[in-house]
């Protein structure tokens, strides 16, 4: 049976979280079970399943759920009754945007058990926080917390200048931190600021932060790098999804990825579809009871490819991740759990490459300067199978003409840094089981089929 009081709700489980994720997450499993069989999608997927008999343990016994499935049940995999329902779209770069809903009840839960933590903890001042406003998703989940944000957009004129002096000078108010301890906001936005924050401070910019802290796409070396030469503090990544309530924030201590204690993560071989504890495989998350209500994603396949572990990490036992881009986006070896090539590895050596053109962003704000720097690298990635070789191709969009030797030279680094960074893919070549092409393209006006490895 479904709990609605959420009072008693918030006590309970304020309870558990101080036991860890894994206790709150066995309590948590049964009534997410009880809240998806209030749906008829749910009822005939599990038909002949004892949801009652499934514990952590044994959770992957239950059959996986696809985006394929959600979406044609549509409102059948939905928890509507006395609810009222927020429409939540992904930014649908590949497609058509995955619709997805939150119900009112479930946010007022999130709202009360949010501020509920905020109480029980020590009398202190709230972090100040210079905050990039996110125009790309029309509805967002209210959470309580201990920020105060200085909020500014990527399109406001003079906001740039505007957050350096917010950075850099004292506030009176009552109760917040007199200066700035951290800046938060999508990685093009950040890369956006930061940029124009090194053309007028190319030796780093003083400032009382503590830490960067992005969302979205994800960081390369060479970005990362930058922010934190020009900020003079750490970058900490977070991943996360529209459809699901949680997120893995990135740990300084060890480079890994944990998830909040509101959800529960699963890798899976992208061959077996079996959960793997080292390696990479597909990140399959379960969404819990009642931090979400009205869209149940049970054992939800998220499509992205991540690197698992559950002893290299700063929290040796518990699951870690390193995102590495859309699955589909990458290159498997035929018949094994190796990839031959990441869509992040392919992402990280165009983007440190100056004559590899860029899918220009935010045109239509007048404080960045260079909207193609803001950009992410333009590139198009196919691959096949015969019986003599695995083929692949990969065609990059230049900048300008280059000439032969020029073409040579870059295709070289091109092959040469992917090598390094996929080494299954350099056995393979060297075995000739694969034979990749790295193509040049200077036509900007036939940029079809360009990857966005991370939407």
């Amino acid at each position: 049976m479904v709990l609605k009081d959420i009072n008693q709700l918030v006590f309970h489980i304020s309870q558990f979280s101080r036991l860890g994720a894994e206790k709150l997450r066995s309590e948590l499993l049964p009534l997410t079970f009880d809240n998806a069989l209030r749906t008829e999608f749910y009822r005939s997927f599990w038909k002949g399943i004892d949801t009652e008999k499934i514990s952590l343990s044994t959770l992957s016994t239950l059959p996986l759920v696809s985006r394929e499935n959600i979406v044609q049940a549509k409102h059948l995999a939905q928890v509507r009754e006395e609810l009222v329902c927020d429409e939540v779209l992904t930014l649908g770069t590949t497609g058509n945007p995955f619709v997805t809903v939150k119900g009112d009840w479930e946010q007022k839960f999130i709202e009360a058990f949010f501020e509920a933590r905020r109480d029980t903890r020590d009398y202190q001042k709230r972090k100040r926080v210079l905050k990039f406003n996110d125009p790309y998703h029309g509805y967002h989940v209210k959470i309580p917390n201990d920020f105060h944000c200085h909020r500014m957009g990527i399109y406001d004129s003079g906001g740039f200048d505007y957050g350096r002096e917010v950075l850099q000078r004292t506030h009176p108010e009552t109760m917040v931190e007199s200066r700035c301890s951290l800046l938060v906001g999508l990685e093009p936005f950040l890369r956006a600021f930061t940029i124009d924050t090194a053309e007028k401070y190319p030796e780093g910019f003083d400032s009382a932060l503590e830490a960067v802290i992005s969302s979205g796409n994800f960081i390369t070396k060479k970005w990362r790098s930058q922010m934190e030469y020009i900020w003079r503090v750490p970058v900490i990544d977070t991943f996360s999804m529209s459809e699901i309530f949680g997120s893995a924030t990135q740990s300084l201590a060890c480079g890994w990825y944990h998830f909040d204690p509101y959800m529960i993560p699963e890798v899976v071989s992208s061959q077996t579809l079996y959960p793997i504890e080292e390696g990479i495989g597909i990140l399959v998350l379960t969404s819990l009871y009642p931090f979400q209500e009205a869209q149940p994603l049970i054992r939800y396949v998220t499509e992205d490819l991540v690197e698992v572990t559950h002893t290299l990490s700063s929290k040796p036992g518990e699951l870690a991740i390193k995102p590495l881009g859309r699955a589909k986006f990458g290159v498997p070896l035929p018949d094994s759990d190796e990839w031959l090539l990441t869509p992040v590895s392919v992402w990280e050596v165009l983007d440190d490459l100056s004559e590899v053109a860029r899918k220009p962003k935010f045109q239509d704000a007048k404080q960045v300067r260079d909207p193609e720097l803001t950009g992410s690298p333009l590139y198009s990635l196919s691959w096949s199978r015969s019986d003599k070789a695995i083929q692949i191709s990969i065609s990059v969009f230049l900048k300008g003409e280059a000439k032969g030797s020029q073409i040579s030279n870059l295709e070289q680094r091109i092959l040469q840094n992917l090598r390094q960074m996929n080494r299954p893919l350099a056995y393979c070549m060297d075995s000739g089981m694969v034979q990749l092409r790295v193509q040049f393209n200077t036509n900007l006006e036939s940029m079809d089929n360009i990857l966005d490895i991370w939407m």
